[in-house]
């Protein structure tokens, strides 16, 4: 979300949070369900879900749509909802999405 400060310059805030295996809520939750969350030594940025037997490619993401084949390994579908109240400073919001591929640009004036 972009707003302006008191100074008349704009601001920009994050208001969601990723859910990625790199967060420890995450990677408990992943573990406690016998999958692995880590990152590869060449990537050590990029932590992933990964079977329990496998190191194939693994799944950047904790929570989506897809991933059926690590659903039983933690990776959940359930989305996270916030809510905030627009004030007469808030100038815009982007919304944007890795896993449906949208972006959209709300102007509010």
């Amino acid at each position: 979300m972009g707003f302006k400060d008191s100074n008349d310059s704009m601001v920009a805030i994050q208001l969601t949070v990723d859910l990625k295996p790199v967060f420890p809520r995450e990677a408990e939750r992943m573990e406690q369900c016998k999958g692995r969350a880590f990152a590869l030594q060449d990537e050590p940025e990029v932590s992933t879900i990964r079977l329990p037997f496998d190191d194939a490619p693994g799944l950047e993401m904790a929570t989506t749509f897809g991933g059926f084949c690590l659903r039983e390994y933690g990776v959940i579908s359930i989305p996270e909802f916030s809510h905030r109240l627009l004030t007469d400073i808030d100038q815009f919001i982007v919304l944007v999405s890795n896993g449906l591929k949208i972006s959209i640009l709300y102007l509010f004036h």
